[in-house]
């Protein structure tokens, strides 16, 4: 009586039901604003009042930003439209959007609204995954390297960028990770990270036969910039809207595995869960999604093969081996067959479109400095930025020399390279940054916490094994790139985090 007694003093009766009737009303009001930003937008009063040089884009933006939000409002649970919103985003992230002088990052309209969304409705009722469980340790070995950066250089100039990019990271895992709490927002949050991955491989396809790369502020058309990471003998190299190729083949090596399997997972439930439908429906409305999925493989192998980013062909197709050793027996030679068939389809496009350059990239895999190879300088000082990196993390083993603040070490010991260069590996960049606090500490407790996760998974969802092949994709780009650098890349990566903490927390209804 007395615990009775106690909880009705702190839920009264009528709390929960008055709660509800002021989100209601929040939420119609809510509706109604953003059906007006809508109307002014459709008439041009918004553009012409945000922009100093109002364009057609901007004004797209600007009717399409508030019907995207409106629809997100009428949702059910607003949360997870509006977080896949954010994840199709995500790539543009390097694209600010000036307001009256003042740069905004594209994806900061939506993940504000996500967090509020998320903040609003209050913490998820069910048990904590592992990642979250060691999220607040991660954050606290963080600390020493960036006070070491801090220490090293007085004004600390260098280190709101690495803290914006691992801000990025951290939100937007979290983000995912509520947003993917019930199935439907599982199924809306993996359909967006595969709709990203598509638009980014026909931005590739497009800038490769054209020669131009994406503008967004202008309508003049850019052209590629000249060397190593732009161009390979007579192709260019697209990167989408990311900063480079390799950002670009790495995003899309690692969708690749949760792509392909995720379209085993939707044919699985929807015959288990609407069996008796899918008895007075025919079998060829039942294979349509999936098909559809696997063909947007096919579309996402596509524009990673012309990325002739070498590690993330590597990556990806190793992600893929995992994803299908990790499915049953009896599912593993049909998706080995359909991967064969989609790869070989899109491999003959490819050829046709870049036939004798990519076949000589292909070579350069297994020679990289040899003499006849046209990149052998770049992966020579490639050679030498790692030396120099491991020398660095040697002589700075606790703390590292502090975030951002390996470059112009790098500069001292290797010919013909700038103060804005880095490791050309994440492993070794975190080592000589963050040492043994972030790269055995900090790394080892997030791998952890991200194997337990992928393990609870696995013993109940298809999904986890394409998300285990993801995460190994991912491992593999990281040994010789540095892309998570950037905050599109972080973003991006972002929701496989999500994802996997989401399955580790509840089981997977997939």
């Amino acid at each position: 009586m007395t615990t009775l007694a106690a909880m009705l003093r702190l839920h009264p009766p009528g709390s929960t039901e008055a709660a509800h009737r002021y989100l209601a009303i929040f939420r119609r009001g809510a509706i109604l604003l953003l059906a007006a930003l809508a109307l002014a937008g459709a008439a041009g009063l918004t553009s012409q009042a945000l922009f100093t040089q109002p364009t057609t884009l901007k004004y797209a933006v600007t009717v399409a930003g508030p019907l995207l939000l409106l629809l997100a409002a009428l949702h059910p649970r607003p949360l997870e439209p509006i977080v896949a919103g954010t994840i199709i985003v995500a790539p543009f992230a390097a694209y600010p959007v000036t307001l009256k002088g003042i740069g905004v990052p594209a994806i900061l309209p939506f993940g504000f609204v996500a967090v509020v969304l998320a903040v609003t409705t209050g913490r998820h009722g069910g048990p904590r995954s592992s990642l979250g469980r060691a999220a607040p340790f991660i954050a606290a070995l963080l600390l020493l390297p960036v006070l070491a950066g801090t220490q090293l250089s007085a004004t600390g100039d260098h280190i709101s960028s690495p803290l914006v990019v691992l801000g990025t990271l951290l939100a937007m895992s979290w983000l995912v990770s509520r947003a993917a709490a019930t199935p439907e927002g599982r199924r809306l949050v993996i359909a967006a990270v595969v709709a990203s991955a598509v638009l980014q491989a026909a931005l590739a396809i497009w800038e490769f036969q054209t020669g131009r790369t994406l503008n967004l502020f202008t309508s003049t058309q850019s052209s590629f910039a000249s060397g190593y990471f732009f161009s390979y003998g007579a192709s260019n190299r697209p990167m989408g809207s990311y900063a480079d190729p390799i950002s670009l083949g790495n995003v899309l090596a690692i969708a690749l595995p949760l792509t392909t399997v995720a379209a085993l997972a939707y044919r699985r439930s929807q015959s288990g869960q609407n069996g008796a439908r899918q008895a007075h429906r025919s079998p060829e409305a039942g294979w349509t999604p999936p098909l559809l999925v696997m063909a947007a493989g096919m579309f996402i192998g596509l524009g990673l093969v012309l990325t002739f980013s070498r590690m993330s062909w590597i990556a990806a197709l190793a992600g893929l081996a995992l994803a299908v050793l990790l499915r049953p027996k009896g599912v593993r030679a049909r998706l080995a067959g359909g991967l064969l068939l989609l790869g070989g389809l899109a491999i003959v496009v490819a050829m046709a479109a870049a036939g004798p350059t990519l076949r000589t990239r292909y070579d350069s895999i297994f020679h990289p400095t040899a003499a006849n190879v046209s990149t052998a300088n770049g992966d020579r000082t490639r050679q030498q930025l790692w030396k120099a990196a491991l020398g660095v993390a040697v002589q700075h083993p606790i703390a590292g020399v502090g975030f951002d603040k390996l470059a112009p070490e790098l500069a001292t010991h290797v010919a013909d390279v700038s103060i804005l260069s880095h490791a050309h590996s994440t492993y070794l960049q975190v080592a000589a940054e963050g040492g043994l606090v972030l790269g055995i500490g900090a790394l080892s407790l997030f791998a952890l916490a991200l194997g337990r996760d992928l393990r609870n998974g696995l013993r109940t969802s298809p999904l986890a094994a394409g998300l285990a092949g993801s995460i190994l994709a991912l491992a593999i780009c990281w040994t010789t790139d540095y892309t998570i650098r950037y905050e599109a890349v972080a973003a991006s990566v972002a929701p496989l985090i999500g994802l996997i903490a989401a399955g580790g927390r509840s089981a997977f209804d997939a």
